[in-house]
């Protein structure tokens, strides 16, 4: 998940963020020849409001090409998204 996908949108939608945190954790077994799974824990603080942050996370989810790859090889993804009010 590339969160640099939101910047556009955050820009175009006017959505305030003022401090976005992500880390991603992969498992890729010696004897895989790819990731086989991803936990990504997303941390945003922002005054706005919990329903447009979770619209602009679902924006952000389905249009992330990375994440669209993950998903159509069958590679489990695990979302965390922790939003804190400013």
């Amino acid at each position: 998940m590339h969160f640099t996908d939101i910047l556009p949108y955050e820009q175009k939608k006017r959505v305030s963020v003022s401090y976005l945190k992500v880390n991603v954790k992969a498992e890729k077994p010696d004897d895989a020849k790819t990731v086989t799974k991803a936990d990504i824990e997303i941390e945003v603080t922002t005054n706005e409001s919990e329903d447009k942050i979770n619209r602009v996370w679902q924006h952000t989810r389905d249009n992330c090409p990375v994440g669209q790859l993950f998903e159509g090889a069958g590679i489990p993804v695990n979302y965390n998204l922790k939003i804190i009010k400013k």
